[in-house]
């Protein structure tokens, strides 16, 4: 992956137009990679990172995040 070389995986998820509510990965034997495409707006990942509101991330480059931690995909609009 040229947006992050040394980010090693073992397997590839694609979801479209689906969400899922508030989860954890059980299975993420560590952490993941994401990032959202095509033409739509909203559709932010909130994770809970042990604070009281938890943070936002911007998918629309490859991000890491840690699946085991609860989060979710806030609603979007479009494709």
């Amino acid at each position: 992956m040229q947006e992050m070389p040394d980010f090693q995986f073992t397997s590839i998820q694609v979801n479209h137009g689906t969400t899922a509510g508030l989860h954890v990965d059980r299975f993420n034997l560590g952490p993941s990679a994401t990032i959202a495409i095509g033409k739509f707006t909203g559709g932010e990942l909130w994770q809970h990172d042990g604070s009281r509101c938890g943070q936002l991330v911007n998918t629309r480059r490859c991000k890491r995040v840690n699946g085991q931690h609860p989060h979710c995909v806030l609603p979007w609009t479009g494709e």
